[in-house]
């Protein structure tokens, strides 16, 4: 885990912390400069992949080969001040997490057949890196903080409490040990990624308690289950917009903790995600960037529910709000798309290989009513849908219905093995490349499970499919579809 307090490191004065969080949102856009040997080398390649757009996933990959003596050079954009999240380097089948800033000129030197272990940089920005591939080997890759927490969301308030303190300790102890030579803006980014993400994980655990303790993903709460969500504190600052830990808390507080301030915890009616109430606080509580973040965020991620009709509308006033929006393309955009799969438009078309060897494409299902399933079988989302999709497909079972699963794993064992101990009945469909998957990127897929529902003709049927758990929807929807 990564939690410390940052008083307790190395911040000397406010005066220093005031300018390094300064330092932080004034860092521009630019380059990184990655090169060096690599020994013993496992594949004839290295890859950067990252995300380079907050408010739509966007993935981003950019390689080059590497020599027969293991030398390589690449040089890549990145948007961020210091970009972690998802920047990610590949070699063979091993990858490591780094973390580098704009300007960084950085030499690697790597065993690959010690990966983890051998990893050195030298250069501009080679006190970060190094940090990153020590934090590695001390805590796994700078995502994996949800191995440390899951086992807590297990326990009551206080234990979890107790137990994240440790945690927190812990972190703690590795940045005085391996924090000496780190640039002070570098201290003030991790350390307010450290107090987001905290920020993050207290939000969840009225939700995760609940799951780890059901094991189910459908849960039920009631106003007491949000306790913990009054000790996190609404700590809006717009220099932290580069974090992507502050963009979750900001979404996730405003779900929560001002979801748990009404008197009831019911679902409220929403439009693009956003009740009335909480869009009103937002706007007189948030700064005007991480504003305009949020709203755009919830256009972009809701806009899949709604019609073309309600999305426009909802765009309409997001730009009479924020007229000179840099996400105004990107909602456009977005719209654009949706408007491509929305009631009646043509189904795009691609090559099915199941796993038996048959191909066939999908508007070979033409006379059917197709019911499309994007998932991966690392997804436990798209896991916990599966007996329910088979309560539906037994439904209609020697109907003119197909059930299409597209799985965007890498890993073919994996996504083999999955349908045979899930025993998801259907046709199947690998298009490796996770977010990079040439058939979800034709359906826009940005997360999964997602679902589409195409009729006899081969267009889609419906704006906005519903999950086989919502079953009864999904069956009436299919059943009038088959009339």
């Amino acid at each position: 885990m990564r939690y410390f307090t940052s008083n307790t490191l190395l911040h000397e004065t406010n005066d220093l912390l005031l300018a390094c969080l300064s330092s932080i949102s004034a860092i521009a856009q630019g380059t990184v400069k990655l090169h060096g040997t690599i020994q013993n080398p496992i594949g004839d390649s290295v890859k950067v992949k990252y995300s380079d757009l907050n408010i739509d996933y966007t993935p981003r990959t950019f390689g080059t080969k590497v020599a027969k003596d293991g030398s390589f050079s690449l040089e890549f954009p990145i948007t961020k001040g210091y970009d972690y999240t998802t920047l990610r380097l590949e070699h063979g089948d091993q990858e490591t997490d780094i973390i580098a800033t704009t300007g960084a000129d950085l030499t690697l030197k790597l065993d690959a057949k010690n990966f983890d272990s051998s990893i050195r940089y030298e250069g501009k920005g080679a006190e970060v890196a190094n940090f990153t591939a020590k934090h590695l080997l001390a805590f796994g890759g700078l995502n994996s903080r949800i191995k440390y927490v899951q086992p807590l969301y297990k326990k009551d308030i206080a234990d979890f409490e107790a137990g994240y303190k440790k945690l927190e300790d812990k972190e703690a102890d590795f940045m005085k040990a391996n924090g000496a030579e780190l640039p002070p803006t570098f201290i003030t980014y991790w350390d307010a990624h450290l107090k987001y993400a905290k920020y993050n994980d207290m939000l969840k655990y009225y939700y995760f308690h609940k799951m780890v303790l059901t094991g189910s993903f459908t849960i039920t709460t009631v106003k007491s289950d949000f306790a913990i969500v009054a000790d996190v504190p609404e700590d809006f600052n717009d220099k932290d917009l580069v974090l992507d830990d502050y963009q979750q808390y900001v979404d996730a507080i405003f779900y929560t903790k001002m979801k748990w301030s009404l008197d009831s915890v019911a679902e409220p009616k929403t439009q693009n995600g956003i009740d009335s109430f909480i869009a009103t606080i937002a706007y007189e509580k948030l700064p005007p960037a991480t504003a305009e973040f949020y709203f755009a965020y919830h256009l972009s991620r809701y806009c899949k529910q709604y019609t073309v009709a309600d999305c426009e509308r909802n765009l309409s006033d997001f730009k009479a709000h924020f007229p000179d929006s840099k996400y105004t393309p990107i909602l456009e955009q977005k719209i654009a798309f949706k408007k491509s799969v929305s009631k009646g438009m043509p189904a795009f078309d691609f090559d099915i290989q199941m796993p038996e060897g048959k191909q066939m494409k999908l508007s070979d299902l033409k006379g059917k009513v197709v019911y499309l399933d994007f998932w991966a079988s690392w997804c436990g989302p798209c896991r916990a849908e599966f007996p329910h999709a088979k309560e539906v497909h037994d439904h209609f079972k020697d109907r003119d219905v197909a059930f299409v699963y597209v799985s965007i794993d890498d890993d073919l064992d994996s996504w083999k093995k999955a349908i045979e101990k899930l025993g998801i009945e259907g046709i199947h469909v690998s298009s490796p490349g996770n977010w990079t998957s040439k058939v979800g990127m034709l359906y826009g897929v940005k997360s999964v499970p997602s679902y589409f529902l195409i009729d006899k003709n081969g267009n889609f049927a419906i704006d906005d499919a519903p999950r086989p758990s919502d079953t009864k929807n999904l069956t009436d929807q299919i059943e009038n579809l088959l009339k």
